[in-house]
């Protein structure tokens, strides 16, 4: 329908427009050094990350819309799907995370050395990205796009708010910020789908239980 075009497409305009909200926050309380680094961080990760969001996202909302017809195994296949994806892109990304400092030094130089605890943590995101996208996916095949624009709010208030509270803390607070607000959306739309009874809310956590294990056992070893 138009009106569930319309939610799609603001859906997709606040999702595109958080990276830019974030950098001017940020820009409010820290250096344009600082704030430099910070964008190269996130672009470093954002490169690889959409090439597997646009192939992930081809896939997930047509099988989410073919089980509509049979809701009741919807748990089993997010629980499958999800513990894939996440192993998936925990193997690459915490590679990325573990070796950040040498890949920044090697491919951009040493002037962009700081970045790469920024692009440590953003690469640490992508799991919880990952399982946000198949949760976003899910919402939207159950014709309930509106929950995804509500979840950018969220995430813009959470964002507004983490980089208040964390402003002192220079460009690692920044980082952890981004962090917050991934972490939080994620529970907030599992929140959402097991209001619905559309997911139990623990499945998407269990689901990404794996790939998180092996991505702490990288970035600790």
């Amino acid at each position: 329908t138009a009106s569930g075009s319309a939610v799609a497409r603001l859906s997709q305009l606040l999702s595109f427009s958080v990276r830019r909200v974030f950098i001017l926050l940020c820009a409010l309380y820290m250096s344009a050094q600082v704030v430099g680094y910070l964008a190269m961080g996130l672009r470093v990760t954002d490169t690889s990350w959409v090439l597997v969001s646009v192939a992930v996202g081809q896939i997930a909302l047509p099988m989410w819309a073919g089980l509509r017809v049979q809701p009741e195994r919807v748990p089993e296949v997010f629980r499958d799907a999800g513990a894939v994806l996440v192993v998936a892109v925990a193997l690459p990304f915490g590679l990325l995370a573990a070796v950040a400092p040498e890949v920044m030094r090697i491919v951009f130089g040493e002037q962009w050395l700081p970045a790469a605890p920024i692009v440590a943590v953003t690469a640490a995101c992508v799991p919880l990205q990952a399982i946000r996208l198949l949760l976003q996916s899910l919402i939207t095949a159950s014709g309930r796009p509106g929950l995804n624009v509500q979840a950018g709010a969220v995430e813009l208030i959470t964002l507004v708010l983490s980089i208040h509270l964390l402003k002192t803390s220079g460009l690692m607070g920044a980082a952890y910020a981004w962090l917050a607000r991934e972490a939080l959306v994620c529970l907030w739309l599992s929140l959402q789908l097991g209001k619905l009874e559309t997911l139990p809310a623990s499945a998407p956590w269990k689901a990404a239980a794996p790939g998180l294990a092996a991505m702490s056992v990288m970035l600790i070893a």
